[in-house]
């Protein structure tokens, strides 16, 4: 796992683990490998359930509503 910080205003808050399911930061990098298993099962089944959602970002645009 690897973790970054960056200086960069636009790259605040990116996931620098690659476990996040939305591309920010939320906090999963601190989860062990069978928790993040587990959670991100759960988000699977969730999502395929319909009880939630995750958000795509889209880097390429300057929107900062989403």
């Amino acid at each position: 796992m690897q973790i970054r910080a960056t200086d960069n205003p636009k790259e605040f808050g990116n996931c620098g683990c690659g476990r996040s399911p939305t591309g920010k930061c939320v906090g999963w990098h601190g989860l062990s490998d069978q928790e993040w298993a587990e959670g991100k099962t759960q988000l699977v089944h969730n999502l395929l359930s319909g009880h939630g959602k995750v958000a795509i970002v889209d880097e390429s645009s300057d929107d900062e509503d989403l």
